[in-house]
């Protein structure tokens, strides 16, 4: 059995978001780890708060541009999701930047006030 990387914030990875229910994002897509590295220890890394990323470029602010390989990618804001750990495939390299994380910051912070 192959180990895996630990999970950790702003990092990005390849999940399998099916089954979805409405209109929540589907399919293996890359998604960013947003789960505090204290959140990730209070479940034990087997539990953590993801964003889905879209290649999608709708225009709107709260979908944060970030680079993933060579293909434009967008940051879903809006559509935080908990999963399990058990959706991860394999994690991308490099993670975000501090000003990818920052701009992502800025909006989560928005949706919750």
């Amino acid at each position: 059995m192959v180990s895996r990387p630990a999970v950790a914030p702003w990092q990005v990875w390849w999940a399998d978001l099916d089954p979805v229910v409405g209109r929540e994002q589907a399919k293996v897509r890359p998604v960013v780890v947003v789960s505090s590295a204290r959140h990730l220890t209070l479940t034990g890394g087997q539990l953590l708060t993801v964003l889905p990323v879209t290649s999608q470029n709708r225009g709107w602010p709260h979908h944060v541009p970030i680079v993933i390989g060579d293909k434009p990618s967008f940051a879903m804001t809006e559509q935080a999701r908990t999963i399990s750990v058990q959706r991860l495939r394999n994690i991308t390299v490099p993670g975000l930047t501090q000003a990818e994380a920052a701009r992502i910051t800025t909006f989560l912070r928005a949706w919750i006030a």
